[in-house]
């Protein structure tokens, strides 16, 4: 008999939510001021958030999931007898770690590994990750529950309110030149995640 796993990464926020121990979860590392941390093991979200507030001209970034972190995930959950898994990662157009999961997967052997680009973050990957988890306990196989999940998929939307235009043009998305003029006239941006997985301002028609 089949045995389905589910795995989805820590900016999926599933560690706050009760469906968290019914899936393993991969940790991003966030680097903040110089220091390392494992997302959720080595910080919570309050002191990440206090952490700002108090530093807030601070080098911040995190770091893709490495394909042999992945790899790791994947043997030791073939190692407790599942024969398949379904990875839920966040969208490949804002992180290398999607590819980083697709290439981890022709490294295992005896485990099926089935990578699910939300094309989304934080509840949008959470959302696919619980859909999956409830179409296995309707005992549905691996390719009826993929087909679930991109079809979910399209349906997620995603909105995001930022309060300063600061991070935006310190990762790139925004130029200097929008983010001084934005900061001047104090816009604070709709954005949205896309279609194909990117994150733009959103603009109504």
């Amino acid at each position: 008999m089949k045995k389905i796993a589910v795995a989805v990464l820590s900016t999926s926020g599933m560690d706050y939510l009760k469906e968290n121990a019914q899936t393993e979860i991969i940790r991003l590392t966030v680097f903040f001021d110089g220091k390392e941390y494992v997302d959720h093991t080595e910080i919570k979200s309050d002191e990440f958030y206090t952490m700002m507030v108090d530093k807030p001209n601070a080098d911040i970034h995190t770091s893709q999931v490495s394909t042999g972190k992945f790899q790791e995930v994947y043997e030791k959950i073939r190692d407790k007898g599942y024969s398949d898994l379904i990875v839920v990662s966040i969208s490949s157009k804002l992180s290398g770690t999607y590819q980083g999961a697709l290439l981890a997967r022709d490294l295992v052997e005896g485990l099926n590994v089935e990578v699910i680009d939300s094309k989304s973050v934080s509840f949008g990957e959470f959302v696919l990750a619980r859909k999956a988890l409830e179409l296995i306990k309707q005992g549905k196989n691996v390719t009826e529950i993929v087909s679930s999940l991109n079809d979910l998929r399209s349906k997620v939307k995603i909105y995001v309110l930022v309060d300063t235009l600061k991070y935006l043009v310190k990762n790139g998305r925004l130029s200097a030149a929008a983010g001084l003029i934005g900061t001047l006239l104090k816009i604070k941006p709709l954005l949205k995640i896309m279609e194909d997985g990117s994150l733009k301002p959103f603009e109504k028609n």
